[in-house]
Parts: C-alpha cells; sequence; structure tokens
C-alpha cells in the first residue's frame, strides 16, 4: 500500500491525503451550499407561488363577495320596488270603503285608520246619524198608528160598527197630526253630539290605554266599523218598522249590540294598539257616552212626553 499522494506527493495519514482532502470537503460544501440554494430558490418559488395563488384566490373571492353584494343590492332593489307597488294604492271612495270593512272589519282597519279616509269616516258619522233620526220618526209613526188603530176599532166594536156611517179609522190623518219635521231634527242633532263625544271619549282611550299612535283625523275612520254596522242595522229595522214596530225596535237593540261586538273586533286590527285594552276601552266608552246621553236627552226627552200626551189626549 502508497504511503504517499499520487496528486502531490505529500505523506499519507490513515490512507488520507492531508492537502487533498479539504479540497473534497469543499467540493463538497459547494455541493452542499448549491443544493441547498436551489432547495431555496424552490422554496420562494413556491411560497412565491402559493402567495400569489393566494391574492389570486381573495380576488375572486372578492369578486366573488362583490357581485354577491351586487346581487343582493339588485335584489334588495327589486324587492323594494314590488313593496312600493304592494304598499301604495289608490284611497278609497266611501262606498268602497264601506264594502270593504263590511268584508273583513279587523283587517281592513290597518289601512283604513288615516288621515286620508277623514271624509269617509265623517260621511258615515253623518249617515248613521241621519238613518237614527229616520228611525225614530218611523218608530213613532208606527206606534201612533199601531195606538189610534186599536183605539178606533175598539170604538168602532162598541158602536157596532156603526155611527151614522162615521168610521173613527177613516179619519187617522185628522186626528193624528205629528211634527216629524221637528222630531227629525231634533233627533239628528243630538245623536250628532252623542256620536262626536263617543268619538272623543274612545279616542282619548284608544291614546291613553290603547297606546296607539291615532291623530284626532284618524279618529273619525277609527269608528267607522261601528258604524258601518250600525247603518246596516238601521236600514233593516227601519224597514220592519213599517210592518211591526216591535219586530223593528227588536232587530235595533240586537243590531246595536252585533255592530258594537264588530267594533271590539276590528279595534285589535289598529296597528300598534294593545289588544288586550280594546275590551275595556269599548266598555269604558260606552259607559262614558250613556252618562252624557242621559245628561243630555233629559231635556229633550221632556218635550217628547209632552206632545205624546197631546197626541193621546186627542183619543
Amino acid at each position: 500500500m502508497a504511503k504517499f499522494c499520487t496528486k502531490c506527493g505529500s505523506a499519507l495519514i490513515d490512507g488520507k491525503c492531508p492537502k487533498c482532502e479539504p479540497e473534497v470537503k469543499i467540493v463538497t460544501e459547494e455541493i452542499t451550499e448549491h443544493a441547498e440554494e436551489k432547495e431555496n430558490n424552490i422554496v420562494q418559488e413556491n411560497t412565491s407561488e402559493t402567495e400569489s395563488s393566494k391574492v389570486e384566490m381573495e380576488k375572486e373571492q372578492s369578486l366573488e363577495s362583490n357581485s354577491d353584494q351586487t346581487e343582493t343590492v339588485t335584489e334588495k332593489k327589486v324587492v323594494r320596488k314590488v313593496v312600493r307597488k304592494k304598499v301604495i294604492r289608490k284611497p278609497m271612495n266611501p262606498w268602497e270603503m264601506f264594502l270593504t270593512i263590511l268584508k273583513a272589519p279587523v283587517t281592513s282597519m290597518e289601512r283604513v285608520v288615516n288621515d286620508v279616509y277623514f271624509v269617509n269616516g265623517l260621511i258615515f258619522g253623518l249617515l248613521e246619524s241621519v238613518l237614527n233620526a229616520i228611525f225614530i220618526c218611523v218608530l213613532m209613526h208606527s206606534l201612533a198608528s199601531m195606538v189610534y188603530n186599536s183605539i178606533s176599532s175598539l170604538g168602532n166594536s162598541m158602536m157596532g160598527g156603526y155611527s151614522g156611517g162615521y168610521s173613527m179609522g177613516s179619519s187617522y190623518s185628522n186626528y193624528v197630526n205629528i211634527p216629524y219635521f221637528e222630531i227629525f231634527m231634533k233627533t239628528l242633532i243630538l245623536i250628532l253630539i252623542l256620536r262626536f263625544i263617543f268619538l272623543l271619549i274612545n279616542w282619548g282611550l284608544n291614546v291613553g290605554m290603547g297606546k296607539a299612535h291615532i291623530s284626532f283625523k284618524a279618529a273619525f275612520p277609527a269608528l267607522s266599523s261601528y258604524l258601518v254596522g250600525s247603518i246596516m242595522v238601521l236600514m233593516i229595522a227601519i224597514i220592519l218598522c213599517f210592518l211591526s214596530p216591535i219586530a223593528g225596535c227588536i232587530v235595533y237593540g240586537l243590531g246595536s249590540i252585533l255592530a258594537m261586538i264588530m267594533y271590539v273586533t276590528s279595534m285589535t286590527g289598529i296597528k300598534g294598539i294593545k289588544k288586550n285594552a280594546c275590551v275595556w276601552i269599548a266598555f269604558l266608552t260606552l259607559i262614558l257616552t250613556a252618562l252624557a246621553s242621559i245628561l243630555i236627552s233629559s231635556v229633550i226627552a221632556a218635550n217628547y212626553i209632552s206632545q205624546l200626551t197631546q197626541m193621546l189626549s186627542l183619543f
């Protein structure tokens, strides 16, 4: 075995040249450094690629989010347009409002209780007051006719149906003279005053107890459900009064109760009102209106009683 290096001729130590061995180390170190640089470059390229891919992904996500946002914005705009088309409605005339309340007294209140329908509510109040005055006049006419016919038939039967060719039943207009116009006007004024008191009390209770945001003008259409029911009842009662005053009074009494029930249920449809307070509002309104009507009508009742006594004294 050789003891000297074949390249440089220096003596070998443990079979290795001390001069040539560092070169191998340097070469190996250079090779490792080149390998590490390549690996670093590859890692940097990978990281740059991943960063670029991340940037591209973020861009795509931002574009998708922007597109989604634009789609949602456009959808919201479309929904808003549709809702506006549905909410914006043409105001109803009194006849359309009458039919709408008659068909759906509860659900229609949210739309009806509005300042726009102040005139319609005022028309319903005037019409209901006029029909009440007509009902009183027709009732008095029917009662007077019934009393006179019963008295005349009794007198004719007592005289054997003959008294020198004179019959009491044939001269009703000569013996009974009721001032219908005066009764109509006084009754109309009384009912208008009572309806206005009813309106004020109910409006105050709706705002105070019910916590409903109702203006004074909107209080008129707020009573429209009761007025619509009362108008229907009065028209039927007036027709029945011509046939029988008792039947007309029965229909009027029962119909008034049904109209009040209809009003109480419709109050629950008013926007923002406390539903559990509606019954108490209606009850207190009736009590306070009844007290006011007793005080006001006590003066007019005396005049009616005097007129009836004069009419009966003619018999």
